[in-house]
């Protein structure tokens, strides 16, 4: 059946005031849920700051460096083996973190390292025994006060000996620093999120980087 001009003009108006109305839906959900986005519970730097040059040993005797923090996103912690609270619980937390990201893609799933600054204790057969303990795939890396400077003043973390060497005993950062795949500090964790916590905010870390 033959429709009118007047029809054919009326429908036309009327499909397109329900594609703008659709339009303007859409584009204001957008805008409320980014509103609603929940901030990262990370400290994230506008800039991203790259670490400098720096050579350590890894606890299976190979060399630790900067490339080894290259091409993939790190989690990475400065702890001791002999630390007695802070250390254990932040490697137990930062595993089961690891683990509610088992969907993730691996080249978006963190690597977890643990630099010592205890390298009188911790040689790289101590940490053998120590690290994997709270999950295979972690990494442990020492190397002397003068190797572990360059890191640590990227870092801007810090590490005191109480009671001399021979007590076993460091105060030390217990910030967790979010390295991203081109070796630059992305974020920091100055106080450390349960593991479900931190694996969503994880997430939130890498869509606000447009990494998702």
């Amino acid at each position: 059946m033959s429709r009118s001009p007047l029809y054919r003009l009326t429908l036309a108006t009327v499909l397109a005031a329900v594609v703008l109305s659709m339009a303007l839906g859409a584009w204001l959900a957008r805008r409320d849920g980014a509103a609603a986005a929940p901030p990262t519970l990370a400290t994230l730097y506008p800039v991203p700051r790259p670490l400098p040059d720096f050579a350590l040993v890894a606890h299976d005797g190979t060399r630790f460096d900067r490339s080894r923090l290259a091409g993939h996103w790190t989690l990475l912690f400065l702890g001791f083996t002999q630390c007695p609270d802070i250390c254990p619980a932040t490697l137990m937390t930062l595993a089961a973190a690891r683990r509610a990201l088992g969907m993730l893609p691996e080249r978006l799933r963190p690597s977890i390292v643990l630099v010592s600054v205890d390298p009188a204790h911790d040689t790289p057969a101590a940490l053998a025994a120590y690290v994997p303990r709270f999950d295979p795939a972690f990494v442990g890396a020492t190397g002397e006060a003068t190797a572990l400077a360059p890191l640590m003043g990227a870092l801007g973390a810090y590490a005191s000996p109480v009671g001399g060497e021979a007590a076993g005993r460091i105060v030390h950062s217990g910030a967790v620093y979010l390295i991203d795949p081109e070796a630059r500090i992305a974020a920091v964790y100055t106080t450390l999120p349960a593991p479900l916590a931190l694996a969503a905010d994880y997430r939130r870390v890498l869509r606000a980087r447009g990494s998702s």
